[in-house]
C-alpha cells in the first residue's frame, strides 16, 4: 500500500467511526421509543436484545477499524523512512 492509498483507507476508517458514533447515539433514543409509556406494562426485552446485540455489533466495528488505523499510521510512518535516514 503506498502513502495516498493509506491516506485515504485512514479518512475512510475516521468517516465510518464518526457514523457508528452517530448510529449509537441515536439507537439510545429508538430504544426509549421502543419502550412505550405504557406504565403497567413491563419492559419489552425484544427491543432490548436487539439494541444489545446492534450495539455489540457497532463496538466489535469500531474495536477492528481503531486497530486498522493504528497499523495504518505504523505502516505509513514507516514508509517516512528514507535511505539515508534524513527523515
Amino acid at each position: 500500500m503506498d502513502t495516498t492509498e493509506i491516506k485515504q483507507r485512514i479518512v475512510e476508517i475516521s468517516e465510518r467511526l464518526v457514523e457508528i458514533n452517530r448510529e449509537q447515539s441515536a439507537s439510545g433514543f429508538e430504544l426509549a421509543r421502543a419502550q412505550g409509556t405504557d406504565a403497567e406494562l413491563g419492559i419489552h426485552i425484544d427491543p432490548l436484545t436487539k439494541w444489545a446485540r446492534s450495539m455489540r455489533e457497532r463496538n466489535t466495528e469500531s474495536q477492528e477499524l481503531v486497530a486498522e488505523r493504528r497499523r495504518l499510521r505504523d505502516i505509513k510512518r514507516e514508509q517516512r523512512v528514507c535511505d539515508c535516514a534524513c527523515h
